[in-house]
Order: C-alpha cells, then structure tokens, then sequence
C-alpha cells in the first residue's frame, strides 16, 4: 500500500513540475508580448458590456489569483454567475491595473503567482478546492474559439488559467496523498509502539 501511495506521488509530482514548466514558459510569452498585452488590456479595460466569454475569462483569472470581493457578485460560493454581469464585469476590470509603479500591476500579479504555484502548500487544499469549483463553474461554457473571437490577446490568458486549473488540481490531489501518507505513517508507528510494549 506504502509503495503504491509513493509511486502515486511521484507521478503526481511529475505533472506537477511539467505544468509549472508549461506556465513558466507561458509567461515568457506574456513578457515577450508584454506591450501588446497591455495595449489590448487597456482597450478591454474601458469596455462597458464586453462579450461575455471575457468577463468569464477575467473573473476566473482574479479568482485564481485570490483577489477577493467576488462573493457579492457570484455568491458566497462563488457559484452563480450573474444573468446580467454588468456590475461584475465593472467590479474585475477594477483589478486590470497596468502602470508598472501599481503593487497589482497585473503582469506581476501573474509572475508572483507562478512562482507562488511552483510550491506546494502555499495554501489549505480545502480553500484550494473551493476556488477551483469556482474557475471551473466560471470556465465550462468557455472555449477557446470563442475567446479567439472576441480577442486574441485574451487567448494567453486563458491559456494561463486551463494551465494553472490544473496545476491546482494537481497539487489538491498531491495535498490529499501526503495526507493519507501521513495518517498511514502514524498509524504503523502507533502499531509499532504497541507491538514492542507487548513485548516488553
């Protein structure tokens, strides 16, 4: 069972370093198209109804980075998404802060969580999880096409967040071994005492 549980870690650990490869590598494209990034950004910032699959888009992206405030838009759940989402669109594009000088610029905003999201543990899986139904719920209707449609730009964002959902993911899994791993490990040594005290 011990070797089982390990060989499951070490798989999980595998995918977990490819998808922190993948992100990384994301935001080298990021940086590269940094001027055009922000250029687009800037343009959807001062939208005042974008196309839906953008505030979807943009609300996952802040959920994932742990920005707070959505409950009063998406519930304290964060599990319905408005029929009308003018006043949630109005609240995210709040966050698109772009002057180098601002703490939330979001380009760093995006770096400082990828090197955030390369360990494992930065936060309780129970949080981890509840962020994650979030995205998800957020991102189900959303395709790729669809994005690409309503801008190009915004594709490398979204390429951002199927990138860090599942590198979540993973790392919720990962959270959930180490705990049983952990349980298991107790328990042997807990039998262990209690053998040699027979002993003794």
């Amino acid at each position: 069972m011990e070797g089982d549980f390990a060989l499951d870690r070490e798989a999980l650990m595998q995918n977990f370093t490819q998808l922190n490869r993948m992100k990384q590598d994301l935001l080298k494209k990021i940086s590269k198209n940094e001027k055009k990034l922000n250029s687009a950004l800037q343009e959807m910032k001062n939208y005042i109804k974008p196309p839906v699959v953008i505030v979807r888009v943009f609300v996952s992206l802040f959920i994932l980075l742990q920005v707070d405030g959505f409950e009063e838009y998406l519930g304290p759940s964060l599990s319905k998404f408005p029929a009308d989402p003018h006043k949630l669109w109005k609240f995210a594009k709040s966050h698109i802060q772009l002057s180098q000088m601002h703490p939330k610029n979001l380009i760093r905003m995006l770096k400082d969580a990828s090197k955030a999201h390369s360990e494992i543990g930065s936060t309780s899986p129970q949080h981890k999880e509840f962020l994650m139904k979030a995205a998800l719920m957020l991102m189900d209707p959303v395709t790729t096409e669809d994005v690409k449609r309503a801008s190009e730009v915004a594709v490398m964002l979204l390429q951002w967040i199927k990138v860090g959902m599942k590198q979540v993911q993973t790392e919720i899994e990962l959270l959930k071994l180490e705990t049983k791993i952990k349980r298991m490990t107790n328990r042997n040594a807990f039998k262990a005492v209690g053998l040699v005290g027979r002993m003794m």
